[in-house]
């Protein structure tokens, strides 16, 4: 019984190399998975590349060269980058999280009555002063 312990062949290293209880094979664990595709387009985003602007050289992200491109372009009119403009303005702006009235507290509510009574009086002073002038001057 003792030589079917130390016994050599298929499935059966010999003792001295088999693994240890406790012990894995792969003591560094499995490869490490490749990232998926955000993560690959967000860090080459990320990517700084060297730009010329004005005879200086600067290192740029290229998520920023791009949309300075893209503006560029919309800027000269060119139909597909408008379009593009747009849409990523108004996706912008749909991202962005408004305030509603409803989320401020009433201390709030208060602050900002006192800003515009205070802003509404401002006006009401400036233009008795300085509206006597010539019509059609700004009253400032």
């Amino acid at each position: 019984m003792a030589d079917d312990k130390n016994k050599v062949g298929y499935g059966r290293p010999p003792v001295h190399t088999r693994f240890t209880p406790g012990n894995s094979g792969n003591p560094d664990g499995s490869r490490k998975k490749s990232k998926d595709m955000n993560a690959r387009l967000k860090k080459a985003a990320e990517e700084k590349v060297e730009v010329q602007e004005g005879g200086r050289k600067r290192k740029v992200k290229k998520i920023d060269l791009a949309m300075t491109q893209m503006m560029n372009k919309a800027a000269q009119g060119q139909p597909t980058f408008v379009k593009m403009a747009l849409k990523e303005f108004q996706s912008a702006e749909a991202s962005e999280p408004s305030v509603k009235p409803e989320e401020l507290s009433d201390s709030d509510l208060e602050v900002i009555a006192h800003v515009i009574h205070r802003i509404r009086q401002q006006e009401a002073n400036h233009d008795c002063h300085f509206h006597e002038g010539v019509p059609g001057d700004p009253p400032f």
